[in-house]
């Protein structure tokens, strides 16, 4: 009994030193001295306890309940538009046709899933072949049910779509519909923004243009993928038993899983780079979009294992009991792609794992010094009449500053008037002052300044000697630094 307590000491004893090496061990070493596989293996524990830590610091859970409700708000109106621009071109049914078809992939696996999945009551018939943790007959009635019901709200889905009249809306009408989907992709960036600690928006220009041409693409996609003659081409210049042998590979469940798996990544991975206001490159995008895609696959299969005790909600809910099971669907599927941009992001920014964790509780000083950085850089860019313009993201590698970091810095010399993003250029900056009007002090005030002002808080009416104070500091910031103009900083090329 000993031995055994001891052994159970040890092994709590090696969780707790495996569990502290993740967590803090793993950020002291110098990866670079680190080689082969151990070193892999580093990167990898980083990138996965930043992404943990990032998805619980963001408050994904949280962006996720809300991106279900602005879901079930705009899954009309997107279809919509959609569907409309699919209806210009002739080809609504198409469209429509195809995602019937998903649905009701998914709903298959309902009746495949059923077999196998077990009532935990036993069978009170006393049937011996039946065994005795059949599945009651109650169960898969409940079932069918469900998938009937499914592929019912999917049609009234449709049915609402098609009911909608461009025409009876109106100018007005039509204008209200765009701005709504407009305004529910803005809450979506809104929270892919937050992962990648970016504190300002699109544009409402960039908006319109943006959202509105993936609407546009959409029904193409759907077409594309519906009627290019993939066998057709791949067997056109082979003989038949070269052909017969392709034809057999395509149709393959392994080709077909395979091009499941490869769709849902391209799918996820769009989503991640084209929704947060910033260039998100290809790798780890697609590094996102695969995590995403296979949690997501998981979590279909999930659906269809569990439908059975699912279905059982209908005994409480009665007719509403697909809403709690759709609730439960979309906040999930949320989840899981909020999970795969903070995997995008971990990937895209390796480079900075530990100041990314210390980077949201940087202090005034810090963000003072990194503004005036960024102003006198983006100054440079200016004075040596570069081609191409102020990359934020670039100076945030090529200097090894924390890329959150710099983008909350951005946005306060954004909303201060000192910086503004290029309407063409994502990420790319400019100084909206000459360097010879700028003053370091007005750098420093665009810092220390933002957010809420004391008189708003009250603190106005607190001890004048305090107020007297701090005007005191700040005339005395204004006399040692009030006189140097950022052009003085720019060094010539």
């Amino acid at each position: 009994m000993s031995g055994m307590a001891r052994r159970l000491a040890e092994l709590r004893s090696g969780l707790r030193r495996a569990w502290r090496f993740a967590a803090e061990d793993v950020w002291d070493l110098d990866v670079g001295s680190v080689e082969g596989a151990r070193g892999l293996g580093v990167r990898v524990v980083r990138v996965i306890s930043l992404v943990f830590r990032g998805f619980k610091a963001d408050e994904c859970p949280i962006h996720a309940a809300a991106l279900t409700f602005n879901t079930l708000m705009a899954i009309v109106p997107v279809l919509a538009l959609s569907l409309a621009l699919a209806r210009g071109l002739g080809n609504e049914d198409i469209a429509q046709d195809r995602i019937r078809g998903l649905v009701s992939d998914w709903t298959a696996r309902f009746e495949q899933a059923r077999g196998e999945v077990v009532d935990v009551a036993p069978d009170s018939t006393g049937d011996a072949e039946a065994g005795p943790f059949a599945v009651a007959p109650a169960a898969e009635d409940e079932t069918r049910s469900l998938a009937g019901e499914i592929d019912h709200l999917v049609e009234a889905g449709f049915e609402k779509v098609e009911n909608i009249s461009f025409a009876a809306l109106g100018g007005v009408g039509l204008g209200v519909l765009i701005w709504m989907v407009v305004a529910v992709l803005g809450q979506i960036e809104g929270s892919f923004n937050r992962v990648w600690g970016i504190t300002h928006g699109r544009a409402l220009w960039r908006k319109f243009t943006d959202y509105l041409s993936v609407l546009f693409i959409l029904p193409f996609l759907i077409l594309l993928a519906s009627s290019l003659p993939v066998v057709d081409f791949a067997t056109r210049f082979l003989d038949d038993g070269a052909a017969n042998l392709v034809r057999t590979f395509l149709g393959s469940g392994f080709l077909k899983n395979l091009m499941v798996v490869l769709m849902s990544t391209l799918t996820f991975g769009f989503i991640i780079m084209f929704m947060p206001n910033t260039r998100v490159r290809l790798w780890p995008g697609l590094s996102g979009g695969l995590i995403s895609a296979l949690l997501f696959i998981a979590w279909m299969l999930a659906c269809a294992k569990l439908q059975v005790g699912a279905a059982r909600y209908g005994r409480i809910y009665g007719s509403f009991a697909t809403v709690p099971i759709l609730l439960a669907w979309v906040y999930v599927s949320w989840e899981i792609v909020l999970f795969g941009a903070e995997v995008a992001f971990a990937v895209q920014h390796c480079g900075t794992y530990r100041m990314e964790r210390s980077a949201r509780s940087a202090s005034l000083q810090s963000r003072a010094m990194l503004a005036l950085s960024l102003v006198v850089e983006a100054a440079r860019t200016m004075h040596r009449k570069e081609a191409s313009p102020f990359d934020v993201e670039s100076y945030a590698h090529e200097h090894r500053v924390p890329v959150r970091f710099v983008n909350v810095v951005v946005g306060e010399l954004s909303k201060a008037g000192i910086m503004g993003e290029l309407s063409d250029a994502q990420g790319c900056y400019v100084l909206r002052h000459a360097p010879t009007d700028l003053s370091v002090k007005d750098v420093m005030d665009a810092i220390m300044q933002h957010g809420s002002a004391p008189e708003d808080l009250g603190l106005d009416a607190l001890d004048p000697a305090v107020a007297e104070l701090v005007q005191q500091a700040d005339g005395g910031l204004e006399t040692s630094v009030g006189h140097v103009q950022i052009q003085d900083l720019v060094a010539p090329a």
